[in-house]
């Protein structure tokens, strides 16, 4: 049996962990959530290089392709991580710069776990047009200075890696979301609507109000643009 540990959102491999690490690694980063009215968002970075049938774009699988293949990522992977970042941190930061802090956790998780050479070159692709900012005390300590961040719109549809990445972040999310959450807090059916705007969530809202998990920023905008009496 594959023998794994997991510490603050690092997946440990133990496996994998004495490959021989390539001189360049691709690291793919994509986050789940940010339109979601309550819950995390979420976000994973994964270094993989053997392919795995069937990854592409996380949204273009159902509930079981993704959590078959979250599995095989998370056997194969040289390194991987995911990052949450809760509705009270997204409600202080907004959704744009929480979304970047759960992209750079996860980056350093995962390059914290990869533990390169100096010699190796990185890649770092982000599915978006934004990239977090690494300052120059993080730099310093970087173990390697061949890095490269590329932010692309639409990453998880042709970079394999960064599709190895929806699949695991939003696999994560939508677990979570179905069981811890929709169990503790019911009457939003979270395990249909995962968080999302939908007519049955924003109803529940209208008749419970909302649980400390929803955001309460969105709520707020979502008030002013359909009038909702929250």
């Amino acid at each position: 049996m594959r023998e794994r540990t997991k510490v603050r959102g690092v997946v440990k491999n133990k496996k994998n962990q004495n490959q021989m690490k390539p001189k360049r690694i691709i690291i793919g980063i994509d986050e789940v959530g940010r339109g979601a009215l309550a819950g995390p968002v979420v976000a994973s970075a994964v270094a993989i290089e053997q392919l795995i049938d069937g990854v592409k774009d996380s949204k273009l699988l159902n509930v079981k392709q993704r959590e078959k293949l979250a599995g095989e990522i998370e056997k194969h992977a040289i390194a991987l991580s995911i990052e949450m970042i809760p509705p009270q941190e997204i409600d202080k930061l907004n959704i744009y710069n929480a979304t970047l802090l759960a992209m750079k956790n996860a980056f350093f998780m995962t390059l914290e776990d990869l533990k390169p050479k100096p010699e190796t070159e990185i890649f770092v692709f982000i599915d978006g047009d934004a990239i977090f900012q690494i300052t120059p005390e993080e730099r310093i300590n970087l173990p390697t200075t061949r890095l490269h961040l590329i932010a692309l719109p639409s990453a998880d549809k042709f970079i394999y890696q960064v599709s190895c990445a929806s699949i695991y972040a939003k696999h994560n999310r939508d677990v979570l979301m179905m069981t811890i959450f929709d169990a503790k807090y019911p009457v939003y059916n979270f395990k249909r609507n995962l968080g999302y705007p939908t007519p049955e969530h924003i109803r529940a809202i209208k008749d419970n109000g909302p649980c400390e998990i929803h955001r309460k920023t969105f709520l707020k905008n979502f008030d002013e643009m359909l009038k909702l009496p929250l």
